[in-house]
């Protein structure tokens, strides 16, 4: 479950923010949501981590509060 911390403009929704943090638990693998043509920073902020793939490369994210991902997703 997905839920938001803050955005901008104040109010924006899921198609008209220009920024927006959110944070994740993610108990499993499985598809991303798409936001088509907005660049995603993803990090882990707790343990024990997680492998991501983005375009058949697997990114290990194991390091709290570390980007590792900086690369726009397209999700299908």
């Amino acid at each position: 479950m997905t839920s938001e911390v803050d955005a901008c403009p104040e109010g924006a929704g899921l198609h008209d923010f220009v920024w927006r943090v959110s944070v994740a638990d993610v108990a499993h693998g499985g598809p991303f949501s798409a936001f088509e043509g907005v660049e995603r920073i993803i990090t882990v902020v707790g343990e024990p981590g997680m492998a991501l793939t983005v375009d058949e490369v697997s990114h290990v994210m194991d390091a709290p509060h570390e980007p590792v991902v900086t690369v726009p997703i397209q999700c299908a």
